[in-house]
């Protein structure tokens, strides 16, 4: 395969195709064919199965949470009886087909893989059966490209429940470079995916690993070999190293402080307020905090510090709780009024151990516990984050701990970063493979 700049080489002419009339086009080269979607197809496009009476012995069903990703697919099937399936031959899958979101989240697409051969779809699902000479995977990405999205968003935008219209779906105009050309474009991308794909598999491998480490580490700690039985909260006991003590988090804490209110004419400007969604991975980031014009006192009183740890008190139950450590690079900011912020006594305790504990299912059962309804809402405040249970080692173990799960969370960044480059890569590739500034050929 050979791989050219379309463009750079000055041989190739390009047309424009209008997707959407004096608002979304694009151009491509004038040796690739147009048509619409509607004559590439075996039958007219159709949606699945409306009714299904879950009999876990019938055929099964993809339904249109599984779109979002291949492997969605075997994750969320429901079933339905045979003798109702038979009535949806028209969208039963052979494989190779084009399944898109109709409904909710519109656009989201898969190619059927070989194992769904007798498989079933929803009525929230399109399905797309192309004809032989054309390659599924290279419409597939066709249709997860930009400028596809965008017309599929603008086809479904101002509805309650956004509905892609099968008709003007069938009607999408598409260029259609020549067959090995389709192939080798689906090859470069697919190639790309599965990079991405390996290496999301080894971030939910590392992912369980540190699980697997907080589970030994801030229970057995490194190398005990003598444990003693305390009382934990709702009255278990529970084994911990002889040298660790059993604390509440009063114990370890030199000051709790909640978030600024002010009003909406003070936002614009001024430093990051950190809000909750605005902690992530243990992390406090500043990425689209909300600016908040402050004075040098309120700088003062409401200022995060490194080390300082800043907790969600009011949120639904599953987000209160949530927390995350201040970092060097953060800068200076603030945190508005449903968090809370805790400074941790470093002559006790070394805030990462305490922040990690903080991600734990022992801590947030004990969260759980304390949380009140109010408004819709649920809430903690100080005194529930005081009687928080930790078992704690000496602080030279504390730190070797924080050290080694911190690597831990250093690599799993490291794999993050690098499947966003990937994906980076993916978006460049296709806005240039998918418009022929870049061609490929045999």
């Amino acid at each position: 395969m050979s791989v050219q700049k379309a463009r750079g080489i000055g041989h190739t002419k390009f047309r424009v195709i209008v997707l959407f009339p004096e608002y979304l086009k694009i151009t491509i080269p004038e040796e690739w064919k147009i048509s619409y979607l509607d004559d590439l197809l075996t039958q007219s496009i159709s949606y699945g199965i409306i009714l299904h009476d879950d009999n876990k012995e019938g055929i099964p069903v993809i339904t249109s949470a599984a779109l979002d990703k291949p492997d969605g697919i075997k994750n969320n099937l429901i079933y339905v009886s045979k003798h109702i399936e038979e009535k949806y031959k028209r969208t039963r899958l052979n494989s190779g087909e084009i399944l898109i979101s109709l409904v909710g989240y519109t656009g989201n697409i898969v190619v059927a893989p070989d194992w769904c051969k007798n498989y079933n779809v929803t009525r929230h699902i399109g399905v797309i059966k192309l004809k032989k000479e054309f390659n599924s995977n290279y419409f597939a990405y066709l249709l997860q490209s930009e400028s596809y999205q965008k017309k599929i968003n603008i086809m479904t935008i101002g509805s309650a429940q956004p509905v892609i219209n099968l008709r003007e779906l069938s009607k999408f105009i598409l260029p259609i470079p020549s067959p090995i050309e389709q192939t080798n474009i689906a090859l470069i991308l697919s190639n790309v995916d599965s990079l991405i794909d390996q290496t999301q598999k080894i971030i939910d491998q590392t992912i369980i690993l540190k699980k697997g480490l907080m589970q030994k580490l801030l229970t057995r700690g490194i190398g005990h070999t003598k444990f003693k039985k305390v009382k934990w909260y709702f009255g278990k006991e529970i084994e911990i190293p002889e040298e660790w003590n059993l604390i509440e988090l009063r114990d370890i804490v030199t000051s709790y402080k909640n978030g600024i209110y002010k009003p909406d004419k003070f936002y614009g400007s001024g430093y990051p307020s950190i809000r909750m969604f605005n902690i992530v991975d243990g992390k406090i980031i500043k990425e689209n905090a909300p600016f908040l014009q402050v004075d040098e006192q309120e700088l003062d009183d409401y200022g995060l510090a490194t080390g300082d740890i800043v907790i969600n008190r009011v949120n639904s139950d599953y987000l209160v709780g949530k927390a995350g450590i201040v970092t060097d690079d953060l800068g200076l900011a603030t945190f508005e009024s449903k968090n809370i912020r805790v400074r941790i006594d470093t002559r006790k305790c070394i805030p990462n151990f305490v922040n990690m504990y903080f991600s734990t299912k022992d801590y947030f059962n004990q969260i759980r516990s304390f949380i009140k309804t109010a408004v819709g809402q649920v809430t903690i405040n100080q005194e529930d984050l005081n009687h928080i249970m930790i078992k704690l080692p000496s602080l030279k173990e504390q730190q070797k701990i924080a050290s080694i799960l911190s690597n831990v969370d250093s690599k799993i960044t490291d794999l993050q970063s690098k499947k966003f480059t990937l994906q980076k890569l993916k978006k460049g590739l296709m806005q240039k493979l998918l418009t022929g500034q870049i061609r490929v050929t045999v």
